[in-house]
């Protein structure tokens, strides 16, 4: 059982297909947050397909035919979503990051 989270800083899939559902491989760079050790050599190949294409629409593609995979072959079962919520005072506005995290430069006086 794991309770965790994960934002991504490019707002593509590849950075949790890589990191959390690739196969866990210390040469290749991948699977360095896959606690479980799951492993898809066919996974792996489409993530893999999609790093490598550099064109914007068919990585996309690709992105989205291989967490399609992933979510059709689950290696886990979800039981909670987590969502990340902002309050800022009145005056400010807060603009959220892909990653989820929060920082201070992300705050901003809100336009008049």
């Amino acid at each position: 059982m794991q309770m965790a989270a994960w934002g991504s800083s490019t707002g593509e899939a590849i950075n949790y297909l890589v990191s959390i559902a690739g196969t866990y491989d210390r040469a290749r760079l991948s699977g360095a947050a896959n606690m479980w050790r799951y492993s898809d050599p066919k996974l792996d190949e489409m993530t893999a397909r999609a790093a490598a294409t550099l064109d914007d629409a068919g990585r996309e593609a690709l992105l989205r035919e291989a967490v399609a995979y992933y979510a059709e072959t689950m290696p886990y079962i979800q039981l909670v979503q987590l969502t990340t919520s902002w309050g800022v005072r009145k005056g400010l506005t807060h603009e959220p990051r892909m990653d989820e995290r929060t920082v201070a430069m992300g705050v901003r006086p809100a336009p008049r």
